[in-house]
């Protein structure tokens, strides 16, 4: 292509899929006087991701100030939000998210829980029934909890 030459029109065709999201608030805004109802999510386009992605090989992962990249807001209207829609953005983020990046994030909080089990197995001194939370666990005794001789 020359220099004089114009750049064609590159545009997303009709009928794909769903490229952006409103998030409607729970907990709505006023911005400058002016009522926030929700929040816009979008896919991001290339050079996007590659300035994401050398963002957080510059300074680390922070999946919260990386939000912002994604939504029609600025930063501080998005740290002004009720910690319920944040999540909701959030979560509508991620199903935003690259597939290379949801699996690195997922890769992640999969070692993290990992580390935290292990530590808990540790701190528990060794023991292998570390039940999740809020699952049923097997009694280790025939005593009832309230001290007294089960009968039979």
């Amino acid at each position: 292509m020359t220099e004089n030459a114009t750049r064609p029109t590159v545009e997303f065709a009709p009928g794909g899929p769903e490229r952006f999201r409103a998030v409607p608030l729970t907990y709505p805004l006023l911005v400058d006087g002016e009522p926030l109802n929700s929040v816009t999510v979008r896919r991001l386009k290339g050079h996007e991701v590659r300035e994401l992605q050398e963002g957080v090989d510059d300074a680390g992962l922070n999946f919260d100030k990386m939000i912002q990249s994604f939504t029609d807001q600025p930063q501080y209207v998005l740290d002004a939000l009720d910690q319920d829609d944040f999540a909701e953005v959030a979560e509508t983020v991620i199903d935003f998210l690259p597939v290379k990046l949801r699996n690195e994030m997922e890769n992640a909080r999969a070692q993290l829980e990992e580390m935290l089990q292990q530590r808990m197995q540790e701190e528990a001194g060794g023991q292998s029934d570390l039940s999740p939370l809020g699952a049923q666990s097997s009694p280790t005794s025939r005593m009832p909890s309230n001290g007294a001789n089960e009968t039979s």
